[in-house]
């Protein structure tokens, strides 16, 4: 086949059981397949592959590939052998970026247990055999191996490896525990890479740095993995030396292979004498290092016969390395000569990278850990090309071409995950414009481009050739043909992965298309086969074999449809091969049950689109049923984390259970969430599938508030309902479930005298253009009133809208089930469903169906849509759901509104926001009280502890003739109740306010930006405009200023402690040039209190069930403050604007008085991480 296709996934089976498979969860295909260069095509490599990672051609042609989670295949272009070369899945750890990810063979290999029938491989080893554990699980850390075996050939001509024969180069683990020549990988990405022979015989090897992905790393963290720590249990001690605990610095420091491009012998595994930093001793790290400075150099090219075929010259040849980027740039390096240094981690790109850049390492410093301002080695140097994740004009070199498919300029590019493929040297067919060219891929991005080089190696040209292409992990030219060849870790779906020939010709290959005709039954069955919807681009005739998969002669005709009669129960693979006249072929495979059924599978928890704190542990539950009583379904199940537009793979378990340990990958401004497949398979191997969405709630979002009401009515004439509900279709936002009164009025329904006939439906336009990673997850219905004229769905589906197409959505749960069919489900009015789904790219959704009842229509109390989104970058948060709303009408008697509009204030935080001109009066609340609040009219938020704020967002409602407006609007903030307010400063109001007044614009929307300031109250007061002197409010916000987590920390440590009984929290961030407020509570009113501050946490035991919680030595500072009448003390900390600071973290406790005990009060801890 010519691209991405799953078994059944094109079946003609009868149309239930089409469903029956469909409804239990069958892997879906990617919406969206690869667009090549024109005349380019792909025509895929047979193979049934596990997460294939990497691949490597013998000088026959032979391929040999690299499944991430440990086996290595061969494969001779048409099948794979089936017997694996190696199969060692249980020595690797495969969790999220790391694995089996290098593999090379021996020059001139021959497999013949000789001198040049060595295979390389570099892998992730797991510290617990058989298991995929995290980074630190049971205090083991993993750590990466380079090891060969010799090639042989078993009884049945099969290319295997000789176990005896295994050598470790580097990596290996001494008794003791340690392993001095390992390359370390101590976090879950950033491991071992490629391995490719330089043209002196010389083995290169490229390496990650072995540190944290995200944020900061400097070291000092994962303790276990080096070797002065000793395992409690195991008595072992961690595997790296201790002189590399340096976090990212190991890519600088020539004490550590981490990070680097290595030369070494590919006999021995020790330093060459050629190589730059040869100290005398080949056994020494440093002697084997060829270039550094590198973050994730995951894959390597290299263009032969540039180079020297003496090791002694130290020449092994040109080689272009790709660097996955931290925050900005990815980067393609080149490596054509000794020492050369590309400054990760103080550059990124073309920039100082600004973390790491200006950290200071501190004193004492007893191993020399390396920091930015320390001399660099090597010869400091630049990428030869570096994109970025967010703007595509921001190449480097600047003056860098980028043209698209046609050769036209097209803007420049972005990406977030650079994979260097190969060099296209000719020997295909190629057009001659593609001689020379380097083929790189953007897991991230999913593109592949070609880059032109002038005589000096520097990028003249970068050429778009494939889009929508997922999961690319590795380009590799082939052999003998010349041609390109692609491994693709996954299907965009998370399925397995393929091996893709690029082929070139005007003349393209034809396209399979196969379906199945049958009536479901045990054997005999009688199937039809039709390949009629096979086609060749030129329009010429077509050969066909079927092979019905069971072990039946293949027939080849030139007829395209064709019948066999299965005779034996079970499950079968058939296909359709189609030729042209030119020999070209394609494949296409459907999976056809006989007298079998596939099982029914459900995860049983947590429920669909469940929501978290990432990074957290869920266990996930699973049943699996037989239908046809053979016997018990096993289950396996597979995690995988999303970033942005790309997939990790991250673990993988068996049986009702399994432990999902979900990671944190990723920064501010990415877009984090999990997916968990379940697979179910009977004795008789027919299976199905359910899958599980879990997203991190901070990424959640109710998109409901700015969003445009879509209907079927508004197709109708008159395009408004014309039955007794509301005809506002803002009770559909004003978050009233179930209307206490009137519940006519409570609801919006579609009666139209039945003139939508058997098609209605309800739902939102998202209001701001969903951003490339945006997706919509999920609807929440809250029906309305239901009786025989209708009011329901009979039938019910989820649909959303991309580029102006309607669509299902997949993996759909309802929860509790919507009571579809003819009957009126009369218990069922103003009943709340929680609906979710896959993550689905749109800009609106509906739910549709047949509406019910004699006239034909639905009802509706609430309605309102769920995206996930990624964080914001501008380093800021909406905080308006931790406060309690103010208003000055509640100072008043009565309290609260007199009238003019919707009596509940609660609906000024609900999210809701009418289009400016709108005229409803329920999405308002009017501060009417008959002039009684006088010339100050307010309404703000009181917070529990102090924020930073820096910007409040405020909608009004309708004006009214006699009032409805602010004449003026400032935002004024105070830390208590018993303070003066105070104004802002630099306040600034967007779009500026403009003589309001009867009949102007109504629900205009205002942001007020202004300097930074720290309070716990915060409000917009103004003078109420009108005779009445009222004003009205549809929608109130706050913005604080947040710190991204993980690069600058801000979380307590240390609770739970029964002698700790102070609460010590913030909500401010630590900002370089601002102070941040930190908040006691629970201490002895009106007394006094310290808080301690240091460079680094404790956890000391002193006695009377308290614990000190910081390093009473390190920098060790004490803060008076006071305590009021409540008990509660608040101290701001003044912060330099020192750019020096730049990921220092600092460290808290409160103390206090207690007159009525001899002990002082203490608290839990904070930790604090400065940024600007």
């Amino acid at each position: 086949m010519k691209l991405p296709h799953l078994p059944g996934s094109r079946t003609g089976v009868a149309a239930a059981f089409v469903f029956a498979f469909v409804a239990l969860g069958a892997p879906r295909a990617s919406a969206d397949e690869p667009h090549l260069a024109e005349d380019f095509e792909l025509t895929e490599v047979p193979g049934n592959w596990s997460r294939p990672v990497v691949l490597v051609f013998a000088p026959d042609g032979t391929l040999f590939v690299g499944e991430k989670p440990g086996r290595i295949l061969v494969h001779d272009g048409t099948s794979a052998q089936t017997t694996p070369f190696l199969s060692m899945s249980a020595e690797v750890n495969s969790r999220d970026d790391r694995g089996l990810l290098g593999l090379a063979l021996h020059p001139g290999f021959v497999p013949d247990g000789g001198a040049t029938s060595w295979v390389y491989v570099a892998y992730t080893a797991t510290p617990i055999l058989g298991v995929n554990p995290l980074y630190d699980q049971d205090q083991k850390y993993s750590w990466s191996i380079l090891a060969r075996w010799k090639a042989i050939t078993n009884g049945q001509n099969e290319i295997v490896a000789d176990l005896t024969s295994k050598q470790i180069l580097l990596g290996e683990r001494l008794a003791d525990g340690t392993a001095p020549d390992a390359m370390a990988s101590l976090r879950d990405s950033h491991s071992n890479g490629s391995l490719i022979f330089g043209d002196d015989g010389s083995l290169m090897i490229s390496c990650g740095d072995g540190a944290y992905f995200v944020g900061l790393d400097v070291g000092g963290v994962d303790d276990p993995g080096f070797d002065d720590f000793v395992h409690p249990v195991t008595g072992l001690r961690g595997q790296i030396p201790k002189d590399q605990d340096s976090g990212a610095f190991r890519a600088q420091d020539l004490r550590s292979l981490a990070g680097k491009v290595l030369r070494i012998d590919p006999e021995t595994g020790l330093g060459l004498p050629s190589n730059p930093f040869y100290d005398g001793n080949p056994a020494n790290l440093r002697s084997r290092v060829w270039s550094l400075g590198l973050r994730n150099a995951y894959r390597m090219a290299h263009l032969p016969g540039l180079g020297s075929s003496d090791p002694s010259l130290g020449d092994p040849g040109l080689f272009v390395v790709s660097d996955v980027g931290s925050q900005y740039y990815e980067e393609l390096n080149l490596v054509d000569g000794p020492g050369l240094n590309f400054q990760w981690p103080c550059v990124e790109g073309a920039d100082p990278q600004f973390l790491y850049s200006v950290y200071n390492r501190p004193d004492p410093n007893p191993f020399g850990y390396m920091d930015c301002g320390d001399p660099q080695v090597g010869v400091q140097t630049p990428p030869i090309l570096a994109w970025t994740r967010f703007d595509p004009a921001a190449l480097f070199p600047p003056s860098t071409p980028s043209l698209d498919h046609h050769g036209a300029p097209d803007g420049g590019f972005g990406g977030s995950a650079a994979v260097a493929g190969d060099f296209y040297t000719g020997g295909a067919n190629y057009p001659n414009d593609y001689d020379g060219r380097l083929f790189v891929a953007d897991y991230g991005d999913d593109w592949i481009r070609t880059l032109e080089f002038d005589q000096n190696f520097a990028v003249t040209a970068v050429h778009e050739f494939a889009t929508d292409f997922d999961n690319v992990v590795d380009l590799e030219r082939h052999s003998v043909t010349g041609e390109i060849h692609i491994v693709q870790l996954l299907d965009a779906d998370g399925s397995n992965g393929h091996i893709w020939r690029v082929r070139y010709g005007d003349d393209g290959s034809p396209t399979a298309d196969l379906a199945l005709g049958f009536t479901p039954s045990a054997a005999p069955l009688l199937v039809t086969f039709d390949a009629s919807g096979s086609s060749d681009p030129q329009g010429g005739p077509l050969v066909y074999t079927f092979d019905p998969g069971d072990g039946s002669t293949p027939v080849t005709t030139s007829a395209d449809t064709v019948q066999h009669t299965y005779t034996v129960d079970g499950t079968y693979v058939a296909s359709v091969t189609v030729e042209d006249v030119d020999t070209l072929t394609d494949t296409d495979a459907a999976e056809i049950l006989v007298g079998v059924s596939p099982p029914l599978v459900e995860i049983t928890s947590p429920d669909q689109g469940h929501e978290l704190l990432t990074p957290d542990d869920v266990l996930v539950t699973g049943s699996g049923t037989d239908v046809d009583g053979f016997g018990p379904v096993s289950l396996d199940w597979s995690l995988f984390l999303h970033h942005n537009g790309h997939t990790h793979p991250s673990s993988t378990g068996a049986g009702a259970s399994f432990l999902a340990q979900l990671g944190d990958h990723g920064t501010f401004g990415d877009l984090v969430f999990h997916e968990l497949l379940l697979t179910g398979t009977t004795v008789g191997n027919t299976t199905s599938f359910a899958r599980l969405w879990i997203y991190d709630e901070r990424q959640v979002f109710d998109a409901t508030g700015d969003a445009t009401f879509i209907a079927r009515l508004h197709e109708l004439v008159p395009p408004i309902p014309q039955g007794t509900g509301n005809p506002d279709h803002e009770v559909l936002r004003d978050l009233f479930e179930v209307p206490a009164t009137a519940p006519a009025l409570g609801q919006f329904n579609t009666s139209h005298g039945g003139d939508q006939g058997a098609d209605d439906w309800l739902g939102w336009e998202l209001g701001t253009a969903p951003g490339p990673y945006d997706r919509i997850v999920g609807v929440d219905l809250t029906s309305g009133q239901i009786n025989t004229t209708g009011g329901w769905f009979e039938t019910l589906t989820v649909e959303v809208r991309e580029n102006g197409v309607w669509t299902a959505v997949e993996d759909f749960d309802c929860d509790p089930p919507y009571p579809v069919g003819p009957v009126a489900p009369y218990l069922s009015s103003f009943t709340s469903y929680r609906m979710r789904f896959a993550p689905t790219a749109g800009d609106a959704v509906r739910v549709r169906g047949v509406p019910g009842g004699t006239i034909g229509f639905v009802s509706a109390s609430e309605l309102r849509v769920l995206t996930i989104a990624p964080n914001p970058l501008n380093g800021a948060r909406d905080v308006t759901s931790e406060g309690s709303i103010i208003a000055r009408v509640d100072e008043l008697v009565p309290p609260g509104s007199l009238g003019k509009g919707n009596p509940n204030i609660a609906l000024v935080h609900d999210g809701t926001e009418p289009s400016p001109g709108s005229a409803s009066s329920l999405a308002q609340f009017a501060s009417f009280h008959n002039g009684a609040q006088g010339s100050v009219d307010y309404y703000g938020y009181v917070f529990d502890q102090p924020y930073t704020f820096s910007a409040l967002h405020f909608r009004e409602g309708l004006h009214y003739f006699d009032g409805g407006w602010f004449e003026d609007m400032t935002v004024e903030v105070r830390m208590r109740d018993t303070d003066p307010w105070t104004p802002v400063t630099t306040q600034q109001i967007s779009p500026p306010l403009q003589a309001p007044g009867p009949g102007t614009l109504s629900y205009e929307a205002f942001d007020l930006t202004f300097d930074p300031v720290i309070g716990r109250e915060i409000r917009l007061v103004g003078t109420p405009g009108g005779s009445s002197a009222f004003t009205t409010i549809s929608e109130l916000r706050i913005v604080a200023l947040a710190n991204d987590p993980v690069v600058c920390p801000l979380e307590t440590y240390g609770t739970g402690w029964p002698g700790n009984e102070l609460e010590l929290t913030t909500a401010t961030p630590g900002r370089l040039g601002g102070p941040f407020a930190l908040q006691v509570s629970n201490c002895v009113p009106s007394t006094l209190g310290w808080l301690a501050m240091s460079g680094g946490s404790a956890d000391l035991d002193i006695g009377a069930g308290q614990r000190a919680l910081i390093d009473p030595v390190a920098n060790f500072t004490l803060y008076p403050f006071s305590v009021d009448a409540t008990g509660t003390g608040i101290r701001k900390i003044g912060v330099p604007n020192n750019p020096n600071f730049t990921g220092v973290v600092l460290y808290f406790q409160a103390i206090a008085f207690d007159p009525q005990s001899p002990l002082l009060d203490l608290s839990n801890g904070l930790r604090i991480g400065l940024c600007p």
